[in-house]
């Protein structure tokens, strides 16, 4: 993945910038992305996940994360699926929320209680803080 599409053109902010602000906004920022800069990466505040992924056509991705689950995988989108042009902290709160258009039993969805749950469980990937 190119750089160049991990940029929004009309501000030129990077994902690389946005990690900034989410940190200068109080959440805990982690990857297991060995790029440099990194395309994608968690975030966390209030015991509360997200995540969120430059595009390789450009723009940016949010997702909720829970605990796996047959029905309902590791998390939703929740941005539209063409992304959004601007990553914002009101799209990194929108990632802590759980999506309410899921069809069948939502009590299946279990969210971590904390980063360190989360990091525990993740034996095949090695996450570092940002």
């Amino acid at each position: 993945m190119n750089i160049l599409n991990l940029v929004n053109y009309k501000t030129m902010k990077t994902l690389t910038d946005f990690i900034q602000e989410l940190k200068d906004n109080g959440f805990t920022v982690f990857t297991s992305d060995k790029k440099d800069p990194v395309t994608y990466c968690h975030f966390s505040k209030n015991n509360q996940i997200g995540y969120v992924q430059g595009e390789y056509f450009g723009g940016f991705n949010f997702s909720t994360v829970h605990k796996p689950c047959r029905e309902y995988g590791t998390g939703f989108r929740v941005t539209p699926n063409d992304g959004i042009s601007e990553p914002t902290i009101e799209w990194a709160n929108k990632a802590f929320a759980f999506s309410g258009w899921v069809v069948g039993d939502p009590q299946n969805i279990k969210k971590y209680n904390s980063v360190d749950e989360y990091i525990k469980r993740e034996t095949i990937l090695e996450q570092r803080f940002l």
